[in-house]
């Protein structure tokens, strides 16, 4: 009974003496102290208005018309299409995109077959892949 004592003891003196590494605090960084001490007044106004622009975004002044939006988002997804992008690599996203916009058919616009949305099957001749809907 002793030694199963003695086992236990010395298994909680070593948990007790694990230590722990410190938390970093990038505010108490004694490097970036320093770097900061060293900036010009100019650097740091233009840190500082860096700042701003990346944490005062305002979300709510962005694009609200939806049809805009979805014809920008195909108007994108089309350029990746018309440069190399074959359809049966097309994230699911991009699909739902295109096929809202321009129809299930869509592909045909590039020169593809409807096979071409699972499997690669038409190969572009040429890049950027014409337009053929106009």
């Amino acid at each position: 009974m002793e030694s199963k004592e003695l086992v236990a003891s010395s298994q909680s003196q070593s948990q007790s003496q694990t230590v722990q590494p410190a938390v970093y605090n990038l505010f108490d960084d004694p490097v970036l102290k320093r770097a900061k001490a060293e900036l010009t007044p100019e650097q740091r106004e233009a840190y500082a208005k860096a700042g701003e622009q990346m944490y005062n975004f305002d979300y709510g002044s962005g694009e609200q018309d939806l049809n805009k939006v979805l014809k920008d988002a195909c108007n994108r997804v089309c350029h990746m299409v018309r440069h190399g992008l074959h359809p049966s690599l097309m994230e699911k996203e991009d699909l739902d995109v295109i096929n809202e916009v321009i129809g299930e058919e869509w592909y045909k616009r590039f020169g593809y077959l409807k096979e071409d949305l699972d499997n690669i099957v038409t190969v572009p001749q040429e890049l950027p892949i014409p337009d053929y809907s106009k």
